[in-house]
């Protein structure tokens, strides 16, 4: 597979469609399902995009395309066809978007959930474990 992400890569370089490439790919692993759409369009952002990648993602320049990522979904090429400073007006909700799910996983961490087996038990085996005795 890494063969096959170094020729894609190749191909994508050369100014292949990533659409058409990600297809290939697809059908030469076996996967039976549609690829997704590979263009990412404008929702990322340093904030939301996978840790593993954003590295790499960083150091391209519009236009240019990554080295073959590996991660435990598979193989992956990256291109930067833009990048764009987010204006407040959009900056705004999706910082308030950013706060409340950080809020909400800090809550989320801070809950500590105990239980109590016999809260669980039925009454037919509390009735048989009191029999056994």
């Amino acid at each position: 597979m890494k063969a096959l992400a170094e020729k894609i890569r190749a191909e994508a370089v050369a100014g292949g469609d990533f659409v058409k490439l990600q297809a290939k790919a697809y059908k030469v692993a076996g996967e039976t399902d549609d690829p997704p759409d590979p263009d990412l369009g404008d929702k990322w952002t340093r904030d939301t995009f996978p840790p593993e990648q954003l590295s790499a993602m960083l150091a391209l320049k519009p236009g240019e395309v990554s080295q073959p990522l590996h991660n435990e979904s598979g193989w992956h090429i990256l291109k930067m066809v833009s990048r764009r400073t987010m204006p407040w007006s959009e900056a705004h909700d999706f910082t308030r978007q950013m706060i409340v799910a950080d809020r909400a996983n800090a809550i989320r961490k801070a809950i500590k959930a105990e239980y109590n087996d016999q809260y669980f038990v039925s009454a037919a085996s509390r009735e048989a474990a009191g029999s056994a005795k």
